[in-house]
């Protein structure tokens, strides 16, 4: 898909989420922008989530259902004839926004893979024209931000772990995997190397930029991707499920 075609197709679909009806509305809404996510990274390429991601989408749920619990005014929820510490319309609300959260994050998920660097900086010449040509870099880079982060991240805890104590040949390869994987314990020393890393790669991106003569001359224009009937049709549908939800919302 053009990279129009998948921009405008998330931000219809992410405003059907947001403005769906608690219910069933909402449930029809998020499971329909989720698959479509998951339909656009496959798209491009990119394999069906890991059980780390699934493991984070149930922190966030879990963290926007405990926010809104808590925090939202009402009864007390009551269990086994015990007063709980949330209420129960916040309880509710927080089922509503951890589906919310969780289909926008697999949707946006798909937009930032599936969605080619060619495409990019051809959308960013097309919408911005030849005086903001720069919009199809910052475009470029704000898609694979997320992703790069994600790999870093990865890479850095390997080399923490092979550098540290590391088992044996002779030691289950249970553990060897356990050492490699990245839990909430390894992100305060993560995080620190990862923004530095981060700074280093934006140097080396504004070295790398006029060392190839980037805004120093005129540049050919980039080939003009048509859409396809796949484009049409994903916005059509995008567009026809945020109808809907409008209909279901104050008809």
């Amino acid at each position: 898909m053009t990279a129009g075609a998948v921009l405008a197709t998330t931000a219809l679909a992410a405003a059907a989420v947001a403005l769906a009806p608690s219910g069933g509305p909402l449930a029809l809404a998020a499971t329909i922008a989720a698959l479509g996510g998951l339909v656009l990274a496959g798209a491009g390429g990119v394999p069906a989530p890991s059980r780390r991601e699934w493991l984070g989408l149930a922190v966030l749920a879990a963290t926007g259902w405990l926010l809104n619990a808590l925090f939202l005014a009402g009864p007390r929820a009551v269990i086994g004839g015990a007063a709980m510490p949330w209420s129960q319309a916040g309880a509710r609300e927080g089922v509503f926004t951890a589906i919310r959260l969780v289909s926008i994050v697999l949707l946006f998920r798909g937009a930032t893979r599936g969605i080619s660097a060619r495409s990019a900086l051809d959308l960013g010449a097309r919408v911005f024209g030849r005086r903001a040509r720069s919009a199809g870099v910052l475009l470029l880079v704000a898609l694979r931000l997320a992703p790069t982060l994600g790999v870093e991240a990865e890479r850095l805890q390997r080399q923490r772990a092979l550098r540290g104590d590391w088992p044996g040949p002779a030691a289950p390869r249970a553990e060897r995997e356990r050492r490699l994987r990245m839990g909430v314990r390894d992100l305060s020393q993560v995080t620190l190397p990862l923004f530095l890393l981060t700074l280093s790669r934006a140097e080396e991106l504004a070295w790398a930029l006029p060392a190839r003569y980037y805004g120093l001359g005129e540049r050919t224009p980039p080939e003009a991707t048509p859409w396809g009937a796949r484009d049409g049709l994903a916005v059509t549908a995008a567009a026809a499920l945020l109808a809907w939800v409008a209909w279901a919302r104050w008809a």
